[in-house]
């Protein structure tokens, strides 16, 4: 990624991120160059200086030790390289969550996947995020979602108790209470070490055009791109084109396959050529990328089934207990 020599400070960087009609390379160029505070005030005109000195409140905002406000600009240490590589990013992100070491965003990471599925899923398909995502965090993987109901939420609370990174990012700004809709969920995402991503400004309402520019993020942002389950004209299939667009790996997972409701979608990507996962080690085995997982599941051997069996309750089904016996076989490995 460029890195930028900024010729002015973190106000006047905002500033010029709030701008309307402003080109990325315009604000590039501005932040390269020098604004002084006046001459932002100026140029924002008294609308835009208000929602500024909001938003420069909002950061200054003591919310916690552990949950820190911010914003990170593009040409900054911690702006996404990934994002940063493709057409127009956003000039600058606002971050809410754990608290880095050191500076705003850490969205440091080897290896990320962006999991994203309809708010109407069924059990099938909401279990199916939980649990790749589980995986991917307990093998160090990030995991992005949009943070809506269904196939979003199943994943961050997946990575969450997988011990990983999890990261929402939002199709409006950080202090709408759309943003923190379901507390103990958003409480486990900063315990895990993620937050909250948005380009927009702290008080933005979550506008129907806005989930196009969150779905954009979702899918340039991370490596690889799988789709759970999706009708047709869903905003996740929307994420899935802007991902082939930005050269990015799509894959839909099994629970997304077949002609039943909410599948139409996600099928249609298969018939298209998407390629079918069901776990994380079929997700390394195809992806340009190529994770490095620790597939346990593909080495089971007979003394882990023994093991697992005598340590079922008496009468318990255990083969219905698929994400259990994996957590049991990885507590043993490790």
């Amino acid at each position: 990624m460029r890195k930028i020599d900024f010729n002015c400070g973190y106000e006047e960087l905002l500033a010029i991120a709030m701008m309307r009609n402003v080109s990325f390379e315009d604000r590039v160029r501005m932040a390269e160059n020098g604004i002084t505070f006046d001459q932002a005030q100026q140029m924002l005109g008294p609308s835009l200086a208000r929602l500024w000195e909001r938003e420069l409140e909002w950061c200054d905002d003591d919310v916690s030790e552990q949950v820190y406000r911010g914003h990170v600009f593009y040409g900054e240490e911690d702006y996404p390289d990934s994002l940063a590589a493709c057409a127009n990013p956003p000039f600058c992100l606002a971050w809410k969550g754990a608290k880095p070491s050191g500076c705003a965003g850490s969205f440091e990471h080897a290896e990320s996947v962006t999991i994203v599925g309809t708010r109407h899923s069924d059990l099938e398909g909401r279990r199916a995020a939980y649990l790749l995502a589980l995986e991917c965090a307990e093998n160090g993987i990030a995991v992005y979602s949009g943070y809506a109901t269904g196939i979003d939420q199943s994943s961050h609370s997946g990575a969450s108790d997988g011990g990983g990174r999890t990261f929402a990012v939002m199709p409006c700004g950080l202090a709408h209470s759309y943003a923190f809709r379901e507390r103990g969920l958003a409480a486990r995402i900063y315990e895990s070490g993620g937050g909250f991503i948005s380009q927009f400004c702290c008080d933005e309402e979550p506008y129907k055009w806005n989930f196009h520019y969150r779905n954009r993020i979702l899918a340039q942002i991370s490596d690889v791109t799988v789709v759970v389950q999706a009708p047709r004209q869903s905003g996740a299939l929307i994420t899935a084109s802007d991902a082939l667009d930005a050269g990015k790996d799509v894959f839909v997972h099994a629970a997304g396959s077949g002609p039943m409701l909410p599948r139409e979608g996600t099928q249609g990507l298969v018939n298209d050529g998407a390629m079918t996962i069901s776990c994380l080690a079929d997700l390394s085995q195809h992806t340009f990328n190529a994770f490095k997982c620790d597939s346990v599941i593909a080495e089971i051997s007979y003394d882990d089934i023994r093991d697992f069996l005598a340590s079922a309750a008496p009468g318990e089904n255990v083969y219905r207990y698929a994400d259990k016996y994996y957590r049991f076989v990885r507590r043993k490995r490790t």
